[in-house]
């Protein structure tokens, strides 16, 4: 969704992608619950809004801006593929 990268990709995504992907690869539980506690978490220590994590994390995971919640989809997935998705976005998306 190139509307989506455009409203939703910032300059410090990239960093804070990756640190959400360390924070993913590192649960030794991959459930909706710690899940959604590992982004709002971090999204309080970066002193951002958690949707600065959400909506870009959506669109790398899904390549759509909505869609079923993100934390449900996030856990059928699978932590491999989620963390292997944001690794990927953050280098295609390394000049955005």
């Amino acid at each position: 969704d190139e509307a989506g990268l455009k409203k939703y990709w910032e300059p410090e995504t990239n960093d804070q992608l990756q640190l959400l992907a360390d924070r993913f690869e590192a649960l030794l539980e991959f459930s909706h619950a710690s899940i959604e506690t590992a982004l709002r978490q971090l999204a309080e220590e970066l002193q951002i809004k958690p949707t600065k994590l959400i909506h870009p994390t959506r669109l790398v995971l899904s390549g759509r801006t909505i869609g079923p919640g993100l934390f449900e989809t996030i856990e059928l997935l699978g932590k491999e593929t989620v963390v292997r998705r944001l690794r990927h976005a953050i280098e295609k998306f390394k000049t955005v």
